[in-house]
């Protein structure tokens, strides 16, 4: 057989063993997705028909853990467990690229209005401080609650453990399937790759040989229908690393694509897509000081740079170019001449994480009833002193306006922080850099605060909400990294209350004229 047969052989054997992922990943999960953005759609249409101002994607997570909880008291555990696979195909994807959904608020930093020096100092200084005093009274209050009603430090989590691995939503690629089963014996040796064959597989790294085993003796003759090593090789590859060369054959037709009609989307989507990946695969010791957010967010600004030098553009207006607001929720309304960006449609995907999160709410249902108490009464104190004290604070201490409004929602995880900074005007740049950097600290800080105010290892409940509420999902995804399963559960669910009580409270106009009226609006 010539080279390009065994290569398009390998290439015809590596797509039939990766056809029942392409075809979820590919076909079923776009579906999945078009159909969470309809729906969001169609709800914000009905909100429009009211005086509230209230984001769909919010209302939609409502609806939809209410819709699942319903469904399990009707039809059981087992029936509700086959709609959560359903559902899982467009929500466990959307949760575990929410980190790439938050990238378009840090690539557009660079259009922010410029700050003085005392306001920047300002702005650190209370971001620091306030955050360090929120976190000791959040452990205060769990301590508080648990002398008044003790917490059983032994038993196990009731919860069960979730379809959706939370890490997944802030750090994490999607996994790599195993190998597909098939009766055919070009598969069956594709299984039991050799070790050449074996080292393109981090996952899998080949048979390890020792000094005294006798090599094995090459077969000189295969027989006919047997694959060569060759098309084992480019089969192997095009099931491990599908996704790559997709990615990579996009961002060259995008490339193009840019270069003929000056539209930067076709490139601009596939090329954060593949930096962010990247970024992910940074070695886990480096992640802590190179978040994948931030630093994916800023290889991007520089590719985007590059690139307008290339083609002769302005770097500010490719950045504008870049997320234009032309979103799902006015991709119809003709009145606006601009054309989305890469930014609007991973804005658009947020809502869909946004919504999505409804089901580890389900899944961690058990410990939400076990624990209401402690996680209620944490999170409505932490909710009313984040939106009704901190915009006056900062607006005394000389912080502008609109920058003293973004403080309201410093803690809450970005996809539930945007739609509150917007209903009540905040800077929208601003917002995403505290949110995500609330995170970060509380990952390299948390656990020495943790042990300073006295909180022992296995208390499970506080640490769980004080890391929710102070540090969203990047706290949860740090819990879980610690192999704390049960307070991973309790940040899960802390994080997603915490917010979802924010924008119940800046659902009400009459609240959100008197923050503003604070701050001098």
């Amino acid at each position: 057989m010539t080279k390009l047969g065994e290569t398009i052989r390998g290439i015809i054997i590596g797509l039939q063993l990766s056809k029942s992922r392409i075809i979820q990943c590919y076909i079923y999960t776009p579906l999945g997705v078009l159909l969470f953005l309809a729906f969001l759609y169609g709800l914000n249409q009905l909100i429009l028909l009211t005086s509230v101002n209230f984001p769909a994607s919010v209302l939609g997570m409502i609806i939809l853990f209410g819709i699942i909880i319903g469904h399990h008291g009707i039809f059981g555990h087992r029936h509700t467990a086959q709609l959560i696979r359903v559902i899982d195909i467009p929500a466990g994807f959307s949760l575990r690229w929410l980190g790439l959904f938050f990238t378009p608020s840090f690539i557009t930093l660079p259009l922010s209005e410029r700050i003085s020096v005392g306001e920047s100092f300002t702005i650190a200084a209370v971001f620091v401080i306030g955050y360090l005093i929120l976190f000791a009274l959040v452990v205060l209050i769990c301590l508080c609650l648990q002398r008044w009603q003790p917490v059983k430090r032994n038993e196990e989590n009731e919860g069960g453990a979730s379809d959706i691995n939370v890490s997944d939503i802030e750090l994490q690629d999607q996994p790599r399937p195993e190998l597909a089963s098939s009766s055919s014996d070009e598969f069956d040796t594709v299984r039991e790759l050799s070790p050449v064959a074996n080292i393109i597989r981090p996952y899998n790294p080949g048979v390890d040989l020792s000094l005294d085993t006798e090599p094995a003796k090459p077969l000189l003759m295969p027989p006919a229908n047997q694959p060569t090593a060759r098309t084992l090789y480019i089969a192997c590859v095009i099931r491990t690393y599908f996704d790559s060369v997709f990615y990579t054959i996009f961002t060259i037709a995008g490339m193009f694509a840019y270069f003929a009609t000056g539209y930067g989307l076709p490139l601009q989507l596939p090329l954060t897509v593949v930096i962010f990946k990247l970024a992910l695969a940074i070695p886990a010791s480096y992640k802590r000081l190179l978040h994948p957010i931030l630093f994916g967010s800023a290889l991007t600004v520089l590719a985007i740079y590059v690139l307008g030098v290339v083609n002769h553009e302005d770097f500010f207006r490719n950045l504008r170019a870049y997320r234009t607001g032309r979103k799902y929720l006015n991709l119809f309304d003709k009145t606006s001449p601009l054309l989305p960006g890469a930014g609007d449609v991973f804005s658009s995907l947020m809502d869909v994480s946004i919504a999505a999160l409804a089901v580890p709410m389900y899944t961690y249902r058990a410990e939400l009833k076990q624990n209401y108490l402690a996680i209620v009464l944490a999170n409505v104190f932490a909710a009313v002193v984040s939106v009704l004290a901190y915009p006056p604070i900062c607006y005394h201490l000389g912080i502008a306006a609109s920058r003293s409004l973004s403080f309201a929602a410093r803690s809450a995880t970005l996809a539930l922080a945007i739609p509150i900074n917007q209903v009540l005007g905040g800077s929208a740049n601003l917002v995403a850099v505290i949110a995500i950097l609330s995170g970060i600290l509380g990952v390299f800080v948390g656990e020495y605060l943790l042990k300073a105010l006295r909180v022992r290892k296995d208390d499970y409940l506080t640490r769980g909400i004080t890391l929710g509420i102070n540090s969203s999902a990047v706290g949860t995804a740090y819990l879980l990294g610690t192999s704390d399963p049960r307070a991973a559960a309790l940040s899960s669910l802390s994080f997603v209350l915490y917010g979802t009580l924010m924008i119940i409270m800046v659902a009400v106009p009459q609240c959100v004229v008197l923050v503003r009226g604070w701050v001098g609006l």
